[in-house]
């Protein structure tokens, strides 16, 4: 009997310790093997945590370098309550579940509620998208495919953006992506352990996010329709994220049947479009190289499931489909669709396009590393873009500063969207009352009227108006009845000051008293910062403005009205000059309405030139009539020439 012919390789017989090709001995082999094995597991993994590294490096730096917005600072908001009462609010108030939250109210009771602390979990979240990433695409188009991926997951704007940001769209990304190869894992080998885990994973991703129920879906479908596990094991598995995600569903369709719409329906190709352009730049580039990067991710990735595995194609076909679909089908019923809703498509995308980039470099050698080297050149554009003022956050840390600057026990500060006092009570440790405006907009009186009757000063915040206040109502009432103190312009803020009470008894200790006359209009003291910068990026950009208050005393009727002028002048010329306002109080209320008695406040703004060089300033006052000529003042009995020198100001470089 003749015995079986073994089967051979290229360098002869396989036996149980030789591996394929004649490689040498095999990676599994036991005993003095396994330090081998481990070598090249190591060199296996090495160029990931390398990229793990730099992702790293890229997520966790300037995490403070801008001001928390109107959502994160809706979650500094609810993580600042206790833990039952951010579970309550999360079932019937905010639309989305609570993971995220509970996740940071655990992380920052650890880390402390500095900026850079709330947004690190983000990053973390970030981070691990990297080496989930790598595996899935090495998986399904090799090794090759995997670093690409990696690399394209790295540098992407969409994912490196939003893993700075505190919201739950880094954790949606990590647990929708790690979903997709727990999926592509078990269509392989259903398990019920690993089919456990996947229930586990899908029910956390449900929890992140709204949107993270169709990513569910989408894995869903292709775990059902794979064909390896047993039907009974899939439906069951399928059914366990959907049973504990039911009642926190049930609680979000009652909230977005009560609550209006504040977004536009959108078309299935504005849509895709939009989703596309999010996913392949987010908005770095311009015309046409937007659309061109538009282009090459979707003509890569779809060159990627045309030439991958029917069972790969669908797994990220599905993945990318389905999340889109249910968007553009929830459109219908409540249209609050957001490009970064959609982030769970980011990475399927970015797998199919990295195994297409690598069966096209099949046919055209180094196409793979020149996509490499465009996903460098990508995120180095990104860096540069977002140091740009359209890349800039609602600046709620510049408006907390600007009122912290003046503002007193009695001034009370008006928030038009009632939302927008929670990021800006997270920066603001001054004095005063914050109200958030919960009253009728087309008819601002009845709430302001009892809120205001006894501050000094009222501070009106726009943020968000156009959903709010589309034709600033509230801030119409209020000019219509004060005069304008300030103003400054945060991004994304409007920012305003009105004196409610601009009558006084007497200056107060820290005015400087400087007496001047003009006619029956005297000048008795003056307040003004002793420096100032000619730069200003946040307030009113690119000019520094100085502020300067006045305390007027009408001694006699006065029979004219006046006009005031200041200047910030040096030998070399005019460098400043206050900004003409109509709401002002010597425009509000005329001088030639005054009682002889009355000591008035007059506030006002000096907008400097930019280029002003460093230096000492002369801070001088010049009174008009109506026809705009000079009135001839006198101080201590002595007529001035010229106008009155209220005082020196340094202006910083």
């Amino acid at each position: 009997m003749t015995s079986p012919t073994p089967l051979t390789g290229p360098a002869g017989p396989l036996t149980p310790d030789a591996a394929p090709n004649g490689a040498g001995p095999s990676p599994l082999a036991g005993g003095v093997r396994q330090p081998l094995r481990r070598r090249l597991l190591l060199g296996h993994w090495t160029p990931v945590a390398l990229l793990l590294i730099l992702a790293a490096g890229l997520r966790f730096s300037g995490l403070s370098a801008q001001s928390f917005w109107l959502d994160e600072g809706m979650t500094v908001f609810f993580i600042n309550l206790p833990l039952d009462r951010l579970l309550q609010v999360t079932f019937v108030q905010e639309p989305n579940p609570p993971l995220y939250y509970l996740l940071l109210w655990v992380w920052v009771h650890a880390f402390g509620e500095g900026e850079a602390a709330i947004r690190a979990l983000s990053a973390l979240f970030g981070t691990l998208c990297i080496p989930v990433t790598f595996a899935l695409a090495s998986d399904l188009g090799g090794r090759r495919a995997g670093w690409l991926a990696a690399l394209a997951a790295l540098a992407s704007p969409f994912l490196l953006w939003y893993s700075q940001e505190a919201r739950a769209f880094a954790l949606l990304a990590f647990l929708a992506a790690l979903l997709l190869y727990l999926t592509h894992q078990a269509t392989q080998s259903p398990r019920r352990r690993l089919l456990a885990v996947w229930a586990l994973t899908a029910a956390l991703t449900c929890y992140t996010h709204i949107y993270g129920a169709f990513a569910v879906g989408a894995c869903t479908l292709a775990l059902l329709v794979a064909g390896r596990a047993r039907i009974d094991w899939r439906a069951g598995t399928a059914v366990i994220p959907v049973a504990l995600f039911a009642p926190w569903m049930v609680a979000t369709l009652i909230q977005s049947a009560a609550a209006r719409g504040w977004r536009a329906p959108v078309g299935p190709d504005e849509l895709v479009a939009r989703a596309l352009a999010t996913v392949a730049h987010n908005e770095v580039f311009p015309d046409p190289l937007g659309p061109l990067a538009v282009l090459v991710l979707g003509g890569a990735a779809l060159i990627g499931l045309a030439s991958t595995r029917r069972s790969s194609a669908w797994l990220l076909g599905l993945n990318i489909g389905v999340p889109l679909l249910c968007a553009y089908g929830l459109s219908f019923f409540k249209p609050i669709f957001a490009e970064r809703y959609i982030i769970p498509i980011a990475i399927p995308l970015y797998v199919a396009a990295a195994i297409g980039m690598t069966r096209l470099a099949g046919r055209l050698r180094g196409l793979d590393v020149a996509a490499g080297i465009a996903v460098v050149a990508l995120l180095v554009s990104a860096l540069a873009a977002w140091q740009q003022p359209r890349f800039e956050k609602e600046n709620f840390r510049a408006a907390a500063d600007r009122v912290i600057q003046s503002a007193t026990t009695d001034d009370v500060v008006v928030f038009v969207a009632e939302f927008t006092e929670h990021p800006f009570e997270y920066y603001y440790h001054g004095p005063g009352q914050l109200v958030g405006f919960f009253g009728d907009h087309k008819d601002p009186g009845p709430f302001l009227t009892p809120i205001i009757g006894k501050a000094s000063t009222v501070w009106l915040l726009e943020s968000h108006w156009d959903r709010y206040d589309p034709d600033h109502n509230v801030r119409r009432w209020l000019e219509d009845r004060y005069p304008l103190v300030t103003e400054a312009f945060p991004q994304g803020i409007h920012l305003r000051a009105f004196r409610v009470r601009s009558q006084v008894d007497a200056p107060p200790s820290t005015a400087r008293p400087i007496t001047a006359s003009y006619g029956g209009l005297m000048l008795t003291s003056v307040e003004f910062p002793e420096s100032t910068s000619a730069h200003d990026e946040h307030l009113h950009p690119p000019s520094g403005w100085l502020p300067v208050t006045m305390y007027w005393q009408a001694v006699a009727r006065l029979p004219t009205n006046y006009k005031l002028v200041l200047d910030l002048a040096d030998a070399r010329g005019v460098w400043g000059r206050s900004l003409l306002r109509e709401g002002d109080l010597f425009a509000k209320v005329p001088t030639s309405t005054w009682t002889p008695g009355q000591t008035m406040i007059e506030s006002t703004d000096l907008n400097l030139n930019p280029a002003t060089p460093p230096g000492r300033y002369i801070l001088q006052l010049a009174v008009l009539d109506e026809q705009g000529n000079p009135v001839t003042g006198e101080q201590r009995g002595t007529p001035l020439n010229g106008p009155l020198t209220l005082g020196e100001v340094e202006v910083r470089g």
